[in-house]
């Protein structure tokens, strides 16, 4: 006796998954593939916005290589990618984890170290111009009534010192920011597992290197990758503390697109230093990428 026995079929997801993906797909060509592709058109053309533009190829950025300016400004923005992850992570790191050990302030200094981040940046970048201004400032005036003038400078106007000021502000707002994120992952470890270590005699050190540290890898990674991307657009804060100068002793990659495509009014030339900013935004987030997993495997 043979039994026919019908197989169910089961239903397929493909159509649902495609008409739930089109519109979300749309939305990513339409505001983010199409201005790629035709910033990378634009970076190829003479057009300063009004007349019709020309396609000169290469050119633009041929032009950038022999630009003096434009290797300040790239050396200037390596400085700040530098200090920010050599500075910026690490400090959040720390204030994470004293917060973290201390659960009694918790949330009222994470408020107060949040505090800047919420702040806008064009505000961030008035107050310490007002602050570090060598004829007005606070700064200069408290040095000269203690007795100590010899040390007030023209802080914002020295090539000597520009640099480290200006970075040291665009560091010092976003530590909050990453010790929030850093702050999340480490309250998101299970208290069985630092209770665990500490009965079994484990130092402070010892559980921030081995357990705190490791837990928190993926928030680290974002954070890195949050100040690599950050270093590359700094606008804000240099743009309204020195507008770039003296010189281009301030002057980042964002500033000297701005400057080349609006004041100079070569909208081209300044299209091809943001294409260069993507892509270098683009290899140090893969850099930073491929060194979290190497170290995982």
């Amino acid at each position: 006796m043979y039994c026919n026995i019908k197989k169910s079929k089961t239903p397929s997801n493909t159509l649902p998954a495609i008409v739930f993906s089109v519109p979300a797909l749309l939305i990513y060509t339409i505001f983010m593939i199409v201005p790629i592709l035709a910033s990378v058109y634009i970076s190829m053309t003479k057009w300063n916005g009004m007349s019709p533009s020309v396609f000169i190829g290469i050119r633009n950025f041929t032009s950038l290589i022999t630009s003096t300016d434009f290797w300040a400004s790239i050396k200037n923005t390596v400085i700040l990618l530098i200090l920010s992850v050599g500075m910026q992570v690490p400090v959040a790191l720390f204030l994470a984890y004293l917060l973290y050990r201390t659960p009694k302030m918790l949330r009222t200094c994470r408020a107060i170290y949040y505090m800047p981040a919420a702040i806008s940046t064009a505000v961030i970048g008035i107050m310490f111009g007002l602050l570090l201004n060598s004829d007005l400032g606070p700064i200069n005036h408290v040095l000269r009534n203690i007795g100590l003038g010899i040390f007030a400078k023209s802080w914002l106007s020295d090539k000597q010192t520009v640099l480290p000021i200006v970075c040291l502000c665009m560091i010092w707002q976003f530590v909050g920011y990453h010790m929030v994120i850093i702050l999340a992952g480490m309250l998101s470890i299970p208290p069985e597992m630092i209770e665990s270590a500490a009965l079994d005699g484990a130092s402070s050190p010892c559980m921030f290197f081995h357990i705190i540290i490791p837990q928190c890898k993926g928030m680290l990674e974002v954070c890195m990758m949050l100040a690599i991307v950050g270093s590359f657009k700094a606008f804000d804060i240099p743009y309204m503390m020195t507008w770039g100068g003296p010189g281009t002793s301030s002057t980042f990659l964002a500033i000297f697109m701005f400057k080349t495509a609006f004041l100079k009014a070569d909208l081209g030339k300044g299209t091809a230093i943001g294409i260069i900013i993507l892509v270098l935004a683009l290899i140090g987030t893969q850099i930073n990428n491929r060194i979290f997993h190497a170290r995982e495997k």
